[in-house]
């Protein structure tokens, strides 16, 4: 607030707003008399509102202003102390907002370096689950490929399995014959069993005829030996390459090849040239 001395009596308030009639603060700053006439000291020349702005901004620092070479006092009553909160409040305002920009721009950064680890690490991860699926893939073919080879090793040790009881039938067969066990031979051969031998029209044997032809042919050479050569077995035939003759080697035999059928762990069929 500033006031100028026109009398001893009378102050000149140079604050519109407290010049008003009937203010309630000019009131109390009038009936303050005494402290101004205590504080102010000069000449009786009235200031402008003009040189009031000047004086607030050129340094009201203290309560009481006084301008040079025209006596013009300024009495705060509070309102400097007010004006500096104001000012230093919009001060701290400003650095505040300063700060908060410069944290905003921070986490902004942040935000976009995170986005973008963020998308590295999806396309990292999609190319883990792409090279985790074709693992997974190549696994499954493996699998499918080791499970083909073990049923086919079970199917071919079945198979080899078979062939290799095929043939020891034959030689079952081969070794009764040989040793006049008839009983043991017609174990071993089935109850549908059929021989055919010679050219067409072929003989045909059942079981009970075919032994009886073989008790015959050893009745009349007891010493009479049948070798097996070669033996290859295919399927349920088996295909031998015999030799027959006495154990002394008189009255060999011309070789011959036999074809035998095998089915349910009895030879069921023969064929003789």
């Amino acid at each position: 607030m500033l006031v100028s001395r026109v009398s001893p009596q009378n102050w000149h308030v140079h604050a519109s707003e407290l010049a008003l009639p009937g203010a309630g603060i000019c009131r109390s700053v009038l009936g303050r008399w005494p402290a101004l006439q205590a504080l102010v000291d000069g000449s009786e020349e009235t200031v402008t509102e003009d040189d009031v702005q000047r004086m607030r901004i050129s340094g009201g620092r203290g309560g009481i202003v006084k301008k040079r070479h025209e006596n013009a006092y300024l009495f705060d009553c509070g309102m400097t102390q007010e004006y500096e909160l104001r000012c230093k409040r919009e001060r701290e305002l400003v650095r505040l907002r300063l700060r908060h920009a410069e944290e905003c721009r921070g986490l902004r950064d942040e935000l976009e370096s995170l986005r973008r680890e963020l998308e590295q690490a999806n396309a990292e991860n999609a190319a883990r689950a792409a090279y985790v699926a074709d693992s997974d893939a190549r696994i499954l073919r493996a699998h499918q490929a080791m499970a083909l080879g073990v049923e086919r090793v079970a199917a071919l040790t079945a198979e080899r399995a078979m062939l290799e009881g095929n043939k020891r039938l034959v030689r079952a067969l081969v070794d009764a014959t040989n040793k006049g066990d008839w009983t043991a031979a017609e174990v071993l051969l089935g109850p549908d069993f059929q021989q055919h031998e010679g050219a067409e029209p072929q003989e045909v044997r059942d079981r009970s005829r075919f032994l009886d032809h073989l008790r015959q042919v050893g009745e009349l050479a007891p010493d009479r030996q049948v070798h097996i050569g070669v033996l290859i077995a295919e399927g349920d035939l088996v295909a031998v390459y015999l030799v027959a003759g006495t154990s002394d080697g008189v009255g060999r035999e011309r070789p011959s090849i036999r074809t035998y059928r095998v089915r349910a762990g009895q030879i069921i069929e023969i064929w003789d040239p």
